[in-house]
C-alpha cells in the first residue's frame, strides 16, 4: 500500500479537493499522478459529481475557489457535449464556464443569448460583459452574429412600443457604441468573416409591407454599407497606436546595413518593395 504523508512543497501536493468542506487536499500526490492515494478516483465523471448550477451566487468561495482551480489551470477539461447540453437557464454557468475554462461560445448559443443583453439606450452593460465572449475571433464572429440578431429585436420591440421606427442613425451609433468602447473586437480586423456575416441578407421571403421588410430596408441595407469602414477606421487607428512605440525599432531592423547588402546581393531593389 502507497504511503501517505503530507506534502511539502505545492509541486508535490494532491489536486484534489475533499467532498465536505471543498478544501484542497494537503497529501503528497502519486508519483506521475495528479492525486494522492486516498484522491485516485477524484477526477473520475468529475461532472457527474459537480453538477451545474443556476446561480454563481449558490456557490460557497471554497466551492468557487475549486471551480476556478480545476478550470484555469486544465486540470478538469470541459467535454462539449456537456456544454451543448445545458438549458437556457444555466445562463450564468454558462459565463462562468466561457470564463474560466476558454469554452467556445459557439458551444451553447442558446445561453450566450441570453447573457447578452442589448439596450439601445444603454450599451454600456453590453459593453461591460462583451469581454467574457470575445476570446478568439471565432468567437468575436459568433457574439458580432448575436448582437445583430438583439439589434434588430429592439428595433422592431421600439416600433411596437412607440408606433414609430427609431431612426437609423440613432439605431447604429447606439450599435457602434458596443464595438468602439470595446478593444476585444481588434481581432476581427485581419479576418474576412466579419465581411461575410456583414454581407449576408436574411434569408426570409420579405412579404411587401411587412415588418421585416421594412427593417430590412431602414436599417439593414444602410447598416451593410455602414458598418465595415466605421469598424477598420476604428480599430486600425487602435492597432496603429499600439505598434507605434516599436515602429522604429522595426524600421531599424528593416533597413539595417546587413539586410539591405543582402538583398542587393540577391538582385533586389529595396526601394521597389
Amino acid at each position: 500500500m502507497p504511503s501517505v504523508s503530507i506534502a511539502r512543497t505545492d509541486i508535490d501536493r494532491c489536486l484534489a479537493f475533499s467532498k465536505s468542506d471543498h478544501r484542497r487536499c494537503r497529501l503528497r500526490r502519486l508519483y506521475g499522478e495528479k492525486t494522492c492515494s486516498a484522491h485516485r478516483n477524484y477526477y473520475n465523471n468529475w461532472f457527474l459529481y459537480h453538477q451545474p448550477w443556476y446561480r454563481q451566487a449558490w456557490l460557497t468561495e471554497r466551492e468557487k475557489k475549486e471551480y476556478i482551480f480545476q478550470l484555469t489551470n486544465w486540470y478538469v477539461r470541459v467535454p462539449e457535449v456537456h456544454v451543448r447540453g445545458l438549458q437556457s437557464s444555466f445562463t450564468e454557468y454558462y459565463e462562468f464556464l466561457v470564463r474560466y475554462a476558454s469554452v467556445p461560445v459557439e458551444w451553447n448559443t442558446t445561453c450566450l443569448h441570453g447573457c447578452l443583453v442589448l439596450d439601445l439606450e444603454n450599451p454600456q452593460e453590453t459593453v461591460s460583459r462583451l469581454p467574457t465572449f470575445l476570446s478568439t475571433p471565432g468567437d468575436c464572429i459568433v457574439v458580432f452574429q448575436n448582437l445583430l440578431y438583439l439589434w434588430i429585436q429592439q428595433l422592431v420591440a421600439y416600433r411596437q412600443k412607440t408606433g414609430s421606427w427609431l431612426p437609423y442613425q440613432t439605431a447604429f451609433d447606439y450599435l457602434c457604441r458596443c464595438f468602439t468602447e470595446c478593444g476585444d473586437w481588434k481581432k476581427l480586423l485581419f479576418t474576412v468573416d466579419i465581411e461575410k456575416v456583414i454581407s449576408k441578407r436574411a434569408r426570409i421571403l420579405h412579404v411587401a409591407g411587412s415588418v421585416l421588410a421594412e427593417v430590412d430596408t431602414l436599417y439593414v441595407i444602410p447598416f451593410q454599407k455602414d458598418f465595415l469602414p466605421m469598424f477598420k477606421a476604428h480599430f486600425k487607428g487602435i492597432v496603429r497606436q499600439q505598434l507605434a512605440p516599436y515602429h522604429e525599432e522595426l524600421m531599424m531592423v528593416m533597413w539595417s546595413t546587413e539586410r539591405v547588402a543582402a538583398m542587393l546581393d540577391a538582385g533586389i531593389e529595396p526601394w521597389d518593395m
